[in-house]
């Protein structure tokens, strides 16, 4: 009998009640540095000399009167920069339509990862709502098939990406380290596109993971991958993807012989129906949940 592949520095929570929904996200094992900025004697040459002068010039003009035509907009009560959900740190929404996020917009191609011996790609899992992934092959070759993660961003449904350059290096540490061919699923995003959006585009990449992973179909999957060894990982929101896609694999069912060994939820991001404990003061739950 196959024994499950062991998931470095993933842990598994204990149960957690099915009909639950996200509260809030957290991207765990990530660490930045911030480097200080200071001036170079060549750029301020630069801002100083005649030819600075001349080109800086009419740019601050032209921004000086960008803002006072912003300023005489708000004074006529324009509402199109009014905001309509403040969902720091992560994003402002604004009545207008417009969103800024605030976080996570990152990007790095896929590549051969000279640290790990990992090589990725990114697939279109289906070009009319521009769902994708990106695949990660470990550097063996053997003749054993490899066991199949599927990967779950985290961000609150809101931020991030599966291209992610901290996502990207996480998945191929753990493709590395675990022997696994990893993929990592890049939903769409609220507020643009609501849950169960998130969810359903989720489905629809395990579900052609199931089918690339068939004979004569994706060159890495139908190779290499093992179907009887599924495992469903992910964190913050994507930790709630994992448990909600495993539910419903529970109630529909797998093709092609998939049997899913586990589920990694790191951090998950869930949010009950009711309050429990001190989230009953917590001003961003009563928000949330009165959005909800």
């Amino acid at each position: 009998m196959a024994q499950p592949c062991r998931l470095p520095r993933l842990h598994i929570n204990g149960p957690i009640p099915a009909k639950t929904r996200h509260r809030r996200g957290h991207i765990v094992q990530t660490h930045f540095t911030r480097f200080p900025v200071t001036p170079h004697s060549a750029v301020l040459q630069l801002l100083l000399s005649p030819m600075a002068s001349r080109i800086l010039l009419p740019a601050l003009l032209l921004l000086l009167c960008a803002h006072c035509g912003g300023a005489a907009r708000s004074a006529r009560g324009d509402t199109s920069s009014a905001v309509k959900f403040d969902f720091s740190p992560f994003l402002i929404e604004y009545k207008s339509g417009v969103v800024k996020r605030l976080m996570g917009t990152d990007r790095i191609a896929a590549a051969a990862d000279a640290l790990t011996g990992v090589t990725s790609r990114d697939v279109t899992i289906d070009p009319a709502t521009g769902v994708a992934a990106r695949v990660y092959l470990p550097s063996f070759r053997s003749t054993a098939r490899a066991p199949i993660l599927v990967y779950f961003h985290g961000g609150a449904f809101v931020v991030e990406s599966a291209f992610n350059p901290i996502y990207h290096a996480y998945l191929n540490t753990l493709a590395a380290k675990a022997g696994v061919l990893a993929v990592s699923v890049d939903y769409r995003l609220a507020p643009e596109h609501p849950l169960p959006a998130a969810y359903n585009d989720s489905w629809a990449a395990l579900k052609w993971v199931l089918g690339s992973a068939a004979p004569g179909t994706d060159q890495w999957l139908s190779q290499y991958g093992d179907l009887s060894r599924l495992f469903l990982a992910g964190d913050s929101a994507g930790g709630n993807i994992a448990h909600n896609l495993a539910l419903r694999a529970g109630e529909e069912g797998l093709d092609g012989g998939a049997r899913i060994r586990g589920v990694a939820l790191l951090d998950p991001y869930f949010q009950g129906r009711s309050a429990v404990g001190a989230q009953a003061m917590d001003p961003a739950y009563l928000q949330s949940a009165a959005r909800t």
